[in-house]
């Protein structure tokens, strides 16, 4: 069965747009094209298009047009079974008249065939409606069947369309049934009782359908962009400026993403920020829409991500991003290679999918192979990848390994919500002289997706850094303790805000963080298995002497850390690389148990 089924009409698009200003009651000189359209029908492609697992129920007119528009739901991997040919009837018409904008001026449509949809036609596909996660509506159809379907419909979420100012009544007295509504400011108005001339307005408008019992409302203000809101937070999506090529059809676009932003469960403001940009789209002969937003489509002229990863998110299963730093400079071969194929294992085990982020020749790839990995563990001149650092290693297609903060980048264009690593960058020690601070800190601050590590580098300023958090407004959990960790030790001397060791509620904080709008990363520190540790007072003796020595050479920049990291390991004759090891495995394994509650 279908996760998403549509029922609504299937008809045939005539629009007409004269070449200069529309001159009413004359002849204009213009262009006319004919396409496949109806609300329902437009929300089903544009859902298919998405990925979306979708059905459709209507009824389709006995002539070419009809057959023809059947066929291509069918082509596009729609489940048309529940779709009746009315024999002896006519497809649906609509006729839009459009200035030389591209705004429409008026319309006429004939629905007079979507009468055949009745309860008991709906009854003909109960199966599929119930076992469907949601089920889509618009106000084409009559009062008494949306009546019906949201009455007898009780486990299924339930999205309305109200389609245009004359039909949103249709639905007045039960837009407190559906779970998520799509209104433009018209049809708010009319559905809401509330006149609307501003945005005190519009955000009571939308107060007045949540007190109905209205889960998730979306007001669509044309170019101005959306007002979203639901029970936790509510605000205004700005697209950026585009040329409008069609306004026919945006609304419906904007409707299959918000569909398919329920299915993979994203937060109010991403499901509008995703429908946002479907307002405006290139509409083409073939009906094929071109989306300014939708998850990883906006980036993928560069981003790659691996079909199991890709699988995943889709279907909101646990994914959790990894690090290539650990592959190409924090390890010596084949030590990098056994650690990163390790580390993903620690993540299959507890039920998630790993996705080790890296840059191959000028290509961001999320889901590294076992050869991608091979590949960055051998290759020379491999760049470590910040934030700045990006646009000159993908227009020079070059090799890259991500940083935390070039992690974090990665993994949120993919749409991946949490990132292990092994420690995070910080305040250097000195950085009152030096101003020396980790690019990882700003991205924690801006970036929202959530970091498990065994806490700072020891051969930072740890006290230092946890204040640019608190600043910052980051929360730092310290996983099952009382202090923070200090990466190969358990104890830094410095607390944590919050103490935590329940996966699952540390899931729910960040899934409500997402939900509440606050921007930004959740910092969980997990201490290192006590066995694996090296005691705190002797790490720090040894990395003291280790700044020592690179002051004396006057290393500087980008060179502090790996000498640092080397010359530790020689001081502590290979332990800090085996605790190294032993930490990062540790944390894939909690991630992971996290991962699993992060809506």
């Amino acid at each position: 069965m279908a996760e998403i089924t549509v029922i609504g009409g299937i008809n045939i698009d005539i629009e007409g747009m004269p070449y200069e200003e529309l001159i009413y009651k004359d002849s204009n000189p213009g262009r006319i094209r004919m396409s496949y359209g109806g609300v329902g029908r437009n929300i089903t492609e544009n859902i298919a298009r998405l990925g979306g697992d979708v059905a459709m129920v209507s009824v389709a007119g006995d002539d070419y047009m009809g057959a023809g528009a059947v066929e291509e739901l069918r082509s596009l991997g729609v489940d048309t079974s529940h779709i009746s040919v009315a024999e002896g009837e006519n497809s649906a018409m609509y006729l839009s008249i459009l200035n030389h904008r591209n705004d429409m001026e008026l319309a006429i449509c004939n629905m007079d065939i979507l009468e055949r949809i009745t309860p008991e036609f709906i009854d003909s596909a109960r199966p599929l409606i119930e076992q469907s996660r949601i089920v889509a509506l618009d106000t084409n159809l009559e009062p008494e069947l949306l009546e019906y379907v949201v009455k007898t419909t009780k486990e299924t979420a339930k999205f309305l369309d109200p389609v245009s100012v004359t039909k949103a009544a249709r639905a007045a007295d039960i837009i407190g049934k559906f779970d998520i509504i799509k209104p433009n400011l018209l049809e708010a108005e009319i559905l809401s009782g509330i006149r609307i001339r501003d945005e005190k307005g519009i955000r009571k408008a939308g107060a007045a359908f949540l007190d109905k019992g209205v889960q998730k409302v979306y007001i669509t203000l044309g170019e101005n962009g959306v007002y979203y809101a639901d029970r936790s937070s509510d605000g205004f999506i700005r697209p950026g400026d585009v040329e409008i090529v069609s306004a026919t059809g945006a609304g419906d676009a904007f409707s299959a993403a918000i569909i398919m932003g329920f299915i993979k469960n994203l937060s109010t403001d991403s499901k509008a920020w995703n429908g946002s940009g479907s307002l405006c789209y290139e509409k083409q002969h073939s009906r094929k829409q071109k989306y300014m937003y939708g998850g990883n489509q906006m980036f993928s002229e560069y981003l790659d991500v691996n079909p199991v990863v890709k699988e995943a998110i889709e279907q909101g299963k646990p994914v959790v991003a990894l690090e290539s730093t650990i592959i190409s400079h924090g390890m010596p071969y084949p030590d990098n290679v056994k650690t990163a194929v390790a580390v993903e294992e620690a993540i299959r085990q507890e039920g998630a999918v790993p996705a080790t982020i890296g840059i191959i020749q000028g290509r961001i790839k999320v889901g590294l192979t076992n050869d991608d990995i091979e590949y960055l563990a051998k290759a020379e001149n491999v760049m470590k990848v910040s934030r700045r650092d990006y646009p000159f290693v993908i227009a020079g297609k070059r090799d890259g390994a991500t940083t935390v903060a070039g992690t974090m980048i990665a993994a949120k264009m993919a749409g991946i919500k949490l990132f292990v690593t092994g420690g995070i960058g910080g305040v250097h020690r000195g950085a009152g002289e030096s101003f020396d601070i980790s690019a990882d800190l700003e991205e924690l601050k801006n970036t929202d997706v959530a970091v498990v590590c065994a806490g700072v580098k020891s051969i930072l300023d740890i006290g230092a850094t946890l204040e640019y958090l608190e600043t910052a407004g980051v929360p730092v959990i310290s996983y099952g303790a009382e202090e923070f960790p200090a990466f190969y030790s358990r104890r830094s001397g410095f607390k944590s805000e919050y103490s935590m060791d329940d996966p699952e509620a540390i899931g729910e904080a960040i899934s409500l963080k997402s939900e509440l709008g606050l921007k930004g990363s959740v910092l969980i520190g997990c201490p290192i298995p006590e066995a694996d540790e090296i005691p705190y007072e002797k790490m720090d003796k040894v990395i003291c002497e280790a700044l020592a020595e690179c002051s004396e050479q006057k290393i500087t920049g980008k060179r502090i850390t790996p000498f640092l990291l080397n010359r530790v390991k020689e001081l502590t004759e290979g332990r800090s690389l085996e605790a190294n090891i032993k930490l990062v495995i540790n944390n894939a394994h909690i991630g992971a148990r996290i991962a699993k509650y992060i809506k």
